[in-house]
């Protein structure tokens, strides 16, 4: 079953047009469902967090690899 959270994004990819949001969109839903495999203190490591958003990032194509 979805969260409300996942449920008003997908709601959000269905109604907007503009691409760009909806990458960002995307980024968002994926976020969200990845930080279940982390646990509290993986905010703090700046390394976990700068790769996981670098990984976001090359999947959309907005970052050289």
């Amino acid at each position: 079953m979805d969260s409300v959270y996942e449920t008003l994004l997908n709601r959000l990819l269905e109604e907007v047009k503009n691409e760009d949001i909806k990458k960002g969109i995307n980024i968002a839903l994926s976020a969200y469902m990845d930080s279940g495999y982390m646990n509290y203190n993986d905010m703090y490591n700046d390394e976990l967090m700068s790769e996981t958003v670098d990984g976001y990032l090359q999947t959309l194509g907005e970052k050289g690899v």
